[in-house]
């Protein structure tokens, strides 16, 4: 039965958050933590299944030309430092004060973006400064993984200058290759329960098909929209969720 649960809560994650940028992957590891998991193991187990939900988006995110070649080394590679630092602090990192520390950070971006409507919608020039904000935000996706992918998303958009179907593609390239590194150390931890991880890669891999292709047709005001609203959602979940 955990199993048969895993599979459609994997799909929801995924739905929801390849149309709003990743965040909904809380409502994953708060499952894992209610079958019991303690919460690194949870966490590493939802980072396996995090591999279902990047690899048909970017798919689905590159054939409708989203995604900027020339942009992509320099996001990759920010990323990959960031995201190894964090996977490598998940054994002994006080992911509780990490996970107030990403909500606040993602409160003073969606108040920022409430501010100004134009961001999401348009392609703008970027912040001189946007790699050390994104390393930041990439050490939290790989120490904490659930609900911090939506912090890179809004990073590139807000700082790099994206719009919002831009920001996704790229973000969740980025993490493509992230999430594989991160589970590639993961392996040899142990934290990995593969009798929950398949079923969450299963789910995700179906809804980020089509979660990611609702998103494409519906365009940058929908995501933009979605991504505000999953951001509150992450914010409270963060705040007052099981820890």
């Amino acid at each position: 039965m955990h199993e048969l649960i895993l599979v459609i809560v994997g799909f929801v994650v995924a739905f929801i958050g390849t149309m709003s940028g990743g965040g909904a992957g809380l409502l994953a590891l708060s499952t894992l933590l209610y079958f019991g998991l303690p919460i690194n193991q949870a966490i590493a187990t939802n980072k396996f299944g995090d591999l279902g939900f990047f690899l048909p988006a970017v798919r689905n995110f590159a054939k409708a030309k989203q995604i900027k070649k020339k942009a992509l080394p320099r996001i990759i590679i920010v990323n990959l430092m960031g995201v190894t630092i964090g996977t490598l602090l998940i054994a002994r990192l006080d992911i509780d004060i990490l996970r107030k520390l990403v909500a606040m950070i993602l409160a003073v971006i969606i108040i920022s973006s409430l501010r100004r409507k134009e961001y999401a919608l348009k392609e703008r020039p970027a912040k001189w400064y946007w790699p050390a904000i994104y390393f930041g935000t990439s050490i939290s996706s790989g120490a904490v993984g659930a609900g911090t992918g939506i912090l890179g998303t809004l990073t590139l958009m807000y700082f790099r200058g994206f719009n919002a179907l831009q920001a996704m593609a790229h973000s969740f390239f980025a993490n493509t290759i992230g999430s594989a590194l991160s589970v590639s150390i993961l392996l040899f931890t142990g934290l990995i329960d593969y009798k929950y991880a398949l079923p969450l890669l299963v789910g995700n891999v179906i809804g980020s098909h089509f979660g990611s292709k609702i998103a494409i047709q519906k365009g940058n005001r929908f995501v933009r929209v979605m991504i505000i609203l999953v951001a509150i959602a992450v914010i409270l979940q963060l705040v007052f969720g099981q820890k």
